[in-house]
């Protein structure tokens, strides 16, 4: 393998090429910075995870906890890219990752994702991967998904080399979700995934020049919520959007959720006795009421807002449903 960097090239035997695309080795922190994470809170979960920079290895670090109450997958992507990344030359996407946590990865789903897009919809292109070994992926992997569902009659990304010349994003996913739908031993919650190498590889060492940039040169600074080519729906309701989807009010609620459903506690009791006891202890008397009263404003101002958000979302569904079936164009797959 001849792999290839912007610091120069080491061999060894085999003829594929691979460029490093995240420079782990001297800029760890920089390419920490380029990617945002994506976990079941936007689905009204409560995973959470992160991606940290090793400080005495040359890896990256990316740990959390996953839930299966009300979700079940986290994930981490790059940030929006500013310009797009050719990759048209290569084969496939090589990924170098190991399960720390625990020596069971199978109990999990893995996926790598890939954005041809600039654009913050759910569909991207998927490919399932396995940690521990070093795995090279080809563009035939990867398959067109609406969440974790394949959508029908797209062709695999390696039948259109024209999308590769312009990607907008990488990603890792983590979840209970697979082809066949939840998965029933999954394994929830601690994990750790060490990311050694993220590259691109080639077939073809003699002729294939590599890519003149890192992940971390394309990524912007904004979150990939900033991103274009959002519906008018869409750009009309980002503020309400952002009370609806609030992740700390979302975690809260799904906390009480379980409150309720485990020690079988009222709304009341769970808000305004455990959770008023345990702002107390953390915050004091009075501060803990300022904070409760700001809670349940937000709470009731998020209801409120839910009702038409809902209608205007649906009736956009309705429309580009009419539109797809005036096209001749198959349905959307549901989301799962």
């Amino acid at each position: 393998r001849t792999t290839t960097t912007l610091r120069g090239t080491t061999t060894t035997t085999t003829t594929t090429q691979s460029l490093l695309l995240l420079d782990i080795l001297s800029a760890r922190q920089t390419t920490v910075s380029a990617f945002e994470r994506v976990d079941d809170v936007v689905m009204g979960g409560v995973s959470s995870s992160k991606l940290i920079a090793s400080k005495d290895m040359p890896k990256l670090v990316w740990t959390g906890q996953v839930r299966v109450d009300g979700g079940g997958f986290t994930g981490v992507r790059t940030r929006r890219f500013n310009s797009p990344l050719d990759l048209s030359s290569y084969d496939g996407l090589v990924f170098d990752t190991n399960l720390e946590s625990d020596d069971e990865p199978e109990r999990r789903t893995w996926k790598v994702t890939v954005r041809t897009q600039d654009s913050r919809g759910e569909m991207v292109y998927q490919a399932p991967f396995m940690p521990n070994t070093p795995t090279e992926i080809p563009w035939s992997a990867f398959r067109l998904v609406r969440g974790p569902v394949a959508v029908p009659d797209v062709p695999p990304l390696g039948d259109e080399p024209e999308k590769l010349k312009e990607i907008y994003g990488v990603g890792i996913i983590m979840s209970r979700f697979g082809a066949a739908g939840p998965m029933e031993n999954f394994r929830d919650g601690y994990f750790r995934l060490a990311i050694n190498d993220v590259g691109c590889y080639s077939n073809d060492s003699s002729s294939t020049a590599p890519p003149t940039t890192f992940i971390s040169d394309l990524a912007s600074a904004e979150d990939s919520t900033n991103r274009g080519n959002r519906t008018f729906v869409g750009v009309l309701l980002a503020p309400l959007l952002k009370v609806l989807f609030n992740e700390k009010r979302r975690r809260r609620a799904q906390a009480r959720r379980l409150l309720k459903r485990r020690y079988g506690m009222s709304e009341l009791k769970a808000r305004f006795v455990f959770g008023h006891k345990l702002k107390t202890n953390r915050l004091g008397a009075p501060s803990a009421v300022t904070q409760g009263v700001a809670e349940l404003a937000a709470d009731l101002l998020a209801i409120l807002v839910a009702i038409p958000v809902r209608l205007l979302f649906k009736t956009q569904g309705v429309v580009f449903r009419v539109i797809r079936k005036l096209r001749g164009e198959k349905p959307l797959p549901k989301m799962a």
